[in-house]
């Protein structure tokens, strides 16, 4: 048997529940046609809320648009800016497509963005609402931006970089930009996407690169790090409190509060939970807020909350942590760092 042709094999310690085969744009169609009406995200800032074939419906729309922009498998989109739709939509469109996504350091925008687009070779860049004096910011990056033909960029310090999509609420009138609702029509109905999408999932695979994460910089530069979708999707698959059909069932529906998107394990758990589980993620805002949090919880009756260690001290602290009501609350994961 030819190297090429062997199975890959894997050691993944004492227990009976084996690791998951799929992408994770299998698990998302898969439970969005098991739980098509079930609450899949709520961004509680934003006041937003979508279904799981809401968001899938989306997802694939906005995908088939990339790939109509003339992005193909392998191609890396880098995303600037967490905790809003604009995110999990790239996130999961990537997932869909076999394209690289890019998790950029969080705003302010520097010159090590710049750096990391380049030494990455990202082909399109998505600007989250979170910047809201973004655009001045990527000109700076982007000189030649506010002259260029939206998907048509030709920049002389990133020259891979043609495509430049922002969230309508933040970008909508800014000259080179697409926004994310552009990209969305160009993916055609709901019924061609999925025909779209359909024609390259064949090709995609678990164990293809599918994130590139940096690090915090905690110990010198941020450094990037390469994860597969089956990486992702089995690693937080553990960290579920509700797995189906495993014995671990709890007699308490799962609604996971992200009260952190900057942490890279919160973020993450908060996406693929609901994946995994048809349950619900809600996403408190972009950053840490105390008060947002607490109002989250409450308005919400989240059973579960992600956060860092510290932040429970902000939460018991805050002046008026007696006026919300957190009973609905089981349990919580907590991160010791970013």
């Amino acid at each position: 048997m030819s190297v090429t042709s062997r199975q890959l094999s894997y050691s993944h310690g004492t227990g009976n529940i084996p690791l998951l085969p799929y992408t994770i744009g299998q698990m998302l169609n898969k439970t969005a046609q098991e739980y098509p009406d079930n609450e899949m995200y709520v961004f509680y800032a934003d006041k937003e809320r979508y279904t799981f074939s809401e968001f899938r419906d989306q997802t694939h729309q906005f995908a088939s648009g990339l790939l109509n922009l003339g992005l193909q498998k392998g191609d890396r989109i880098a995303v600037l800016g967490l905790g809003h739709k604009e995110y999990m939509l790239t996130y999961h469109a990537c997932a869909q497509t076999g394209l690289i996504l890019v998790r950029l350091v969080p705003p302010p925008i520097t010159n090590l963005i710049g750096q990391q687009l380049k030494m990455l070779g990202c082909k399109a860049l998505v600007l989250n609402r979170t910047p809201v004096n973004g655009y001045e910011e990527v000109c700076k990056l982007l000189p030649e931006l506010p002259n260029s033909e939206p998907g048509k960029l030709n920049s002389s310090s990133l020259p891979d970089l043609k495509i430049v999509i922002g969230a309508e609420e933040t970008f909508s009138n800014c000259k080179g930009i697409m926004t994310v609702a552009n990209v969305v029509e160009l993916g055609g109905s709901s019924a061609e996407a999925v025909e779209h999408i359909t024609a390259v999932a064949w090709d995609i695979d678990n164990e293809d690169d599918f994130c590139v994460i940096f690090t915090s910089g905690s110990t010198g530069l941020p450094k990037a790090t390469v994860h597969s979708q089956g990486a992702l999707l089995n690693s937080n698959r553990t960290r579920c409190v509700y797995r189906r059909g495993t014995g671990f069932e709890v007699d308490w529906i799962p609604k996971v509060a992200v009260l952190m998107c900057t942490a890279f394990i919160s973020q993450e758990y908060g996406m693929l939970h609901p994946v995994m589980t048809g349950q619900t993620t809600v996403f408190a805002g972009p950053m840490f807020d105390a008060e947002l949090a607490l109002k989250a919880v409450h308005e919400e009756k989240c059973t579960e909350a992600v956060m860092l260690i510290h932040h429970i001290y902000d939460l018991l602290n805050h002046p008026d942590v007696d006026k919300y009501d957190w009973s609905s609350m089981k349990c919580s994961k907590l991160q010791s760092i970013r």
